[in-house]
């Protein structure tokens, strides 16, 4: 067996099948990846030859979706799962400071997150060069989810607010589960609604800002700030090292270095 065939990768889609950029990638490095699509696109997916899940009903979002593959993950018994965006257009690895492109990062990725044995992420294209520390711990899970099963049984992700950072925070303070973002190991995206379709391009833009102070409401001011994008969104700044601090002393004790923070 393929160890990382234990790894089981979903991709939630709508609107993109004639260009599933990341299924393509992570097919070509031998992976078998699976959609996550509404009923309505099922005839065009089995026409394209497409390995695909289908939700229970159209138009729900993404955090429907979401939450339908931590139940199936669940329910089948999966140790290892990983939720990805489907607009990836490349990965890579930082090397000095500079940047090599090669899908074959995601499959290093994979080596730690086995290793590891705990919920994590890549980097950003933009943010990894700069980087000092190839790893840092209790950080948020954007764009690529490694998700850890048996830490997680009881999760839900909630709806209607920023899905990803708060879920995140949740595992992290409620969980006790010591997420892991690899600085040197990175993914490129495009910027939210540059690409035709996805699940939540419509609402996205004029939810933003309710979903920021909805944030800042719930977490509080030593963790989130409100910051405004020159799209004239509201956004969130999150203070991980905060975040990092207050898990330490919640758990009476500074964690091993292990190469980061």
């Amino acid at each position: 067996m393929n160890k990382y065939e234990q790894v089981k990768v979903f991709i939630p889609t709508k609107g993109r099948l004639d260009n599933e950029k990341t299924y393509n990638i992570l097919v070509e490095l031998g992976l078998q990846p699976m959609l996550v699509i509404e009923p309505q696109e099922v005839e065009k997916a089995a026409s394209l030859g497409y390995r695909f899940i289908v939700l229970p009903a159209n138009n729900m979002g993404i955090t429907y979706s979401r939450n339908y593959i931590l139940k199936e993950a669940k329910d089948m018994g999966f140790e290892y799962i990983c939720m990805v965006d489907d607009d990836i257009s490349q990965m890579g690895y930082i090397v000095e400071g500079k940047r090599i492109k090669d899908n074959k990062a995601f499959l290093n990725a994979l080596d730690k997150f086995l290793e590891f044995k705990t919920c994590g992420t890549m980097q950003y294209n933009q943010f990894a060069w700069c980087q000092p520390k190839p790893i840092v711990y209790n950080r948020g899970l954007e764009v690529v989810w490694f998700l850890y099963m048996p830490q997680i049984q009881n999760v839900i992700i909630e709806e209607d607010t920023i899905e990803d950072r708060d879920f995140s925070l949740d595992i992290i303070i409620n969980h006790n589960v010591e997420t892991f973002r690899l600085n040197h190991l990175y993914f490129n995206v495009p910027s939210i609604g540059a690409n035709p379709g996805g699940i939540d391009s419509q609402t996205r833009g004029e939810k933003q800002s309710y979903w920021a102070r909805k944030m800042q409401n719930k977490w509080g001011d030593n963790i989130i700030s409100i910051i405004q994008k020159t799209n004239g969104w509201d956004n969130i700044k999150i203070n991980w090292r905060y975040v990092d601090k207050l898990i330490k002393e919640k758990r009476g004790c500074l964690q091993n270095d292990k190469n980061g923070i």
